[in-house]
């Protein structure tokens, strides 16, 4: 029997997307073979529950990460990904938080590329990381989400373009690349079938505070998806900044619809105000109700947990692969000094076909460089309610944090 780990809570109080500084939070150490850089995480979660047992995971994870000079604009980039929990946490699945820990150990060479750039366009092939609103890291736990095919990105004066094929995906805690069709609807609850892969293809605009975006995934024998967004951010008014968006999602039948019919409609808007310090935030998503259809018409995110770029997701509960329905967000960031924030939000999901939720997010993270430089540490925690108590519990997660 493995031994069980208490971690104290840290807080009472937290934000969801905390920012230390304005700087990257990786940071590079130039070498001889080119750049190195990597993290290491002890990583704490906890759900407790009102009707069924405590689930508790501990995991130190990290990565090491190297990337050649460029040779003739040529580079050849590797990571080394690895998530252990040195028999610590539970050995009995009902006690693990499985979107973290499985109980199988990590060691996966996550990243294995070969970059060309020239005239403004960066082509990559191999496994990578990528960074769009429906396929991206989700690196808020030991290891991120990463995958394997070929991208290209260009841009020119204020317009960038991009485009992408996905043949396989490494889902977070998994320890192998599979491919995306066979993940997408074996976690979506279908019988799992290979597909043809995932393509994405985008344009982006930019000028000062105004930013435009559309984009297109075809999700092979699954679904087609358009996602449009825009977004504006006034020039300082008396000591605030005000900001402004607005999207739309569509999501229709493509090849088998291996997922049956497929109808879904989304839109939202988000407005806020900002100082120096402090961000309000007001938040809406809206999702129309298609009875027939999938998950009756709700807005579909196979490689996504709460990181889509859809304004009201939250620590735990999202409009993602949910149901139709509205969700509205209210959200608090008091950059408390240069190393420590600090962001509050409340959510409410009503839901057209399932119980209604609602969920407070606390989330802090704090640097600590006057010990050691690129050290920080965060907390979270999601306070959920619902009308089905059976699915109310709080859900705690603490990191120590280790960039080079």
């Amino acid at each position: 029997m493995r031994t069980k780990v208490a971690i104290p809570l840290l807080s009472a109080f937290l934000p969801v997307q905390a920012a230390v500084s304005s700087e990257d939070s990786e940071s590079f150490i130039s070498k001889g073979l080119g750049l190195i850089n990597g993290t290491v995480r002890a990583y704490y979660v906890t759900r407790q529950f009102d009707s069924k047992p405590d689930q508790h995971t501990f995991s130190p994870g990290g990565s090491l990460r190297l990337e050649t000079p460029p040779l003739h604009g040529v580079q050849v980039g590797l990571g080394y990904y690895w998530q252990h929990d040195f028999g610590i946490s539970s050995d009995k699945p009902e006690r693990q938080v499985v979107p973290i820990f499985t109980g199988k150990d990590v060691d996966i060479l996550g990243e294995a590329y070969l970059k060309f750039s020239a005239f403004d366009t960066v082509i990559t092939a191999g496994r990578q990381k990528l960074t769009t609103p429906f396929a991206n890291p989700a690196d808020a736990f030991p290891v991120p989400t990463l995958f394997e095919g070929v991208s290209l990105i260009h841009s020119v004066g204020n317009f960038s373009f991009g485009g992408y094929y996905l043949s396989k995906i490494k889902d977070r805690p998994s320890n192998e690349f599979e491919n995306v069709g066979k993940f997408s609807t074996r976690r979506l609850g279908v019988t799992p079938e290979k597909t043809d892969g995932t393509i994405i293809g985008n344009i982006g605009y930019t000028n000062g505070g105004l930013g435009l975006e559309g984009w297109f995934y075809r999700f092979s024998d699954l679904f087609d998806m358009g996602l449009v967004q825009a977004k504006y951010i006034t020039p300082e008014i008396h000591g605030f900044k005000f900001s402004f968006g607005a999207q739309g999602v569509l999501q229709q039948d493509q090849g088998q619809s291996l997922f049956g019919p497929m109808d879904s409609l989304g839109y939202g808007f988000t407005v806020g105000a900002a100082t120096r310090r402090v961000d309000l935030i007001f938040s809406y998503n809206g999702v129309a109700d298609r009875p027939g259809a999938f998950r009756n018409g709700a807005i579909l995110a196979p490689y996504s947990y709460s990181n889509t770029t859809l304004f009201t997701n939250n620590l735990v509960s999202s409009p993602e692969n949910a149901d139709s329905g509205s969700v509205y967000k209210v959200g608090l960031n008091y950059r408390v000094a240069p190393n420590f924030s600090f962001l509050l939000s409340h959510a409410v999901f009503n839901f057209n076909n399932k119980p209604h939720i609602a969920e407070t997010d606390i989330d802090w993270k704090y640097g600590l460089d006057r010990f050691i430089k690129n050290l920080s540490l965060r907390n979270r925690i999601g306070i959920i309610t619902s009308e089905a108590k059976s699915s109310d519990m709080v859900d705690l997660r603490v990191q120590l944090e280790y960039t080079f």
